[in-house]
């Protein structure tokens, strides 16, 4: 729920969502919510208190989720994205309106089951989410698409709430996060095989040799050159360059000619 957080930073600071998908982040807002009203539901239905948990473990991904999609739709260019984004919108909206309806018309027991199974099929759709990238990521063999953050922490989550619902031997909450887990397991399997551009120019890129090292070294060769208008200026001030200096003690003294006319004149010298 919080991990989204900085990378939204990133696009608000820059203006553009990139390449991302709004999937995860239409999938956290609506499960956030949808898992809260499941759990206040059921609490007035049943009267247990344990169901409340699911309203104080969902709240903060409800509001921050809403946060997060609204601030693609405000800073996303891709007009291909924003129609993907209208569409998650429109099947959210659709889904919500009909649970509503169900409640309103169906009994009690029968409505609590329906918004149970909404509440599933919403973690299905969640781990789907993750998903829609991948096909991208093949053909383009880089993992750019993956919101890396948000996949470590719903492989944590699921993991967590999937021994919470074998220990409640509840299927509606150990079923879908299962299929979180695997759909996690491929977004990272994909992550490591085909690393971002970025990492594996950083991980290829070969060490350099500074000119100041270079120079002292004695090397005169391309990483030591100075371009020519560059050393004249330096020349005419009065410095001399770092490879020409090194160059320049490095070579030997040129011996003084002496003139001998006579042995006398040798010791004089």
């Amino acid at each position: 729920q919080i991990s989204p957080l900085p990378q939204v930073s990133r696009w608000e600071g820059r203006g553009d969502t990139g390449e991302t998908d709004s999937a995860p982040y239409v999938s956290i807002a609506f499960g956030g919510w949808q898992w809260c009203f499941y759990g206040f539901y059921a609490w007035l239905v049943t009267g247990k208190s344990g169901f409340l948990v699911l309203l104080q473990s969902n709240w903060l991904g409800a509001v921050l989720g809403t946060y997060y999609v609204v601030a693609f739709f405000r800073v996303c260019r891709d007009p291909l994205l924003i129609a993907n984004f209208c569409r998650y919108l429109s099947g959210a909206a659709a889904l919500a309106f009909f649970e509503l309806s169900a409640v309103g018309v169906l009994s009690s027991g029968t409505s609590l089951l329906l918004v149970g199974f909404v509440s599933a099929f919403c973690g299905f759709v969640g781990a789907l989410s993750l998903l829609v990238a991948v096909p991208a990521v093949l053909r383009a063999k880089d993992s750019r698409a993956i919101p890396g953050p948000v996949v470590c922490a719903n492989f944590c989550s699921s993991l967590c709430w999937t021994v919470c619902g074998v220990m409640l031997d509840d299927r509606l909450i150990a079923a879908p996060n299962v299929a979180s887990l695997c759909a996690c397991g491929i977004c990272l399997g994909l992550m490591v095989a085909y690393p971002t551009a970025q990492t594996a120019k950083s991980m290829d890129k070969p060490c350099e040799t500074t000119s100041l090292v270079a120079g002292a070294a004695g090397l005169a060769g391309t990483a030591c050159q100075w371009p020519a208008g560059a050393a004249a200026k330096l020349e005419s001030a009065g410095v001399v360059p770092v490879a020409e200096a090194a160059t320049a003690s490095a070579a030997p003294a040129p011996a003084r000619a002496i003139a001998v006319g006579s042995p006398w004149a040798l010791f004089a010298a």
